[in-house]
């Protein structure tokens, strides 16, 4: 009894670690395009006026009608 006890707990305790790394894969992806999203902003500040359009243009079409779109459109358009 002991032993499928332990079987049972050794179970659970793989099935959490599977549940945590697949969480943390989906933090990390989510910090990664935040980084590429800031990173983006901060070079606009770099390029020309036309170019710079072009830029805004360029970031607001990738999240196409999502909040992040219409808050660039807000803060840089």
């Amino acid at each position: 009894m002991t032993r499928i006890l332990m079987l049972d707990m050794a179970a659970e305790l793989a099935l959490s670690v599977k549940m945590n790394n697949s969480m943390w894969q989906e933090i990390l992806e989510g910090v990664e395009g935040h980084d590429r999203l800031i990173n983006a902003v901060h070079g606009l500040s770099l390029n020309a006026k036309e170019r710079r359009n072009a830029k805004v243009d360029e970031l607001c079409a990738t999240p196409e009608g999502s909040q992040v779109a219409g808050l660039l459109r807000r803060l840089l358009g």
